[in-house]
């Protein structure tokens, strides 16, 4: 007996006794010599196509979950900026978001590989050389990601340099009363004894200033690396372009 799919109705087979309602691709006829089992070509399309919508909406699916998480990460900046919190206290949150962002990126790549090689009919070791390019290279997504985080972190040490500056601008300014106190009140003195209580603290909001201004320092360094990390991705687009353009037509 021979089986076939095909893309014709089939009714009642008293011979063969088989109930084939008219949506079905299933065909049955009577073979003379060895039974045999065969697929139509129209049933062949039917489950290449069926095998396409599985990759394609399993590659919706990783960027849904990616868009999301894109999604959840801007609203938890927004939300602790509005707050008035810093950027400092959800790194770990933002450092864990953008691992499996990245995680995301990667599975979506393979998958569009291992897509493009099926379609093309790469041997193993074609495979093997692209999954290592895949680990090697960066998308455009993981940079974009990247230099997110790069402009959140840099929106956090510059209000934080600003808060600090506002801090130092307070305690010299308390230094400046102390230290006309001390005068005064020196100056008063019949025994000439130094205000040793007003002096001690002048001493501490010295050292107090001095450590802010270190400080600032280092957080102004970072900000300056971070300020050339934001710009890089856009430097590196303009020598692509140059490039492209500078390429015979």
């Amino acid at each position: 007996m021979q089986v076939s799919f095909s893309s014709r109705a089939i009714t009642q087979s008293s011979h063969a006794g088989i109930k084939v309602f008219d949506n079905s691709k299933l065909s049955i006829k009577k073979a003379d010599k060895d039974d045999s089992v065969s697929i139509s070509e129209g049933a062949r399309n039917m489950f290449a196509k069926n095998d396409t919508f599985k990759k394609n909406a399993m590659i919706e699916a990783l960027i849904k979950q990616k868009e999301n998480l894109l999604e959840n990460k801007n609203k938890l900046v927004e939300k602790t900026l509005k707050d008035g919190g810093q950027l400092d206290t959800i790194k770990d949150q933002i450092k864990e978001i953008d691992q499996q962002l990245r995680s995301l990126d990667q599975q979506i790549s393979q998958q569009q590989i291992d897509d493009q090689q099926k379609a093309l009919g790469l041997d193993e070791e074609s495979k093997k050389h692209a999954k290592a390019v895949a680990a090697e290279t960066k998308t455009d997504t993981e940079e974009q990601a990247d230099q997110l985080h790069n402009i959140a972190s840099l929106a956090g040490n510059l209000d934080q340099i600003q808060k600090l500056s506002a801090q130092k601008n307070y305690m010299q300014s308390e230094t400046r009363i102390l230290k006309n106190e001390i005068k005064a009140d020196e100056a008063r003195s019949l025994s000439n004894l130094p205000a040793t209580g007003k002096r001690e603290k002048v001493s501490n909001l010295n050292k107090g200033i001095a450590d802010i201004e270190k400080r600032i320092s280092e957080m102004t360094q970072s900000t300056t690396e971070k300020l050339k990390e934001v710009s890089k991705p856009s430097d590196d687009n303009t020598a692509k372009e140059a490039a492209a353009n500078d390429l015979p037509t």
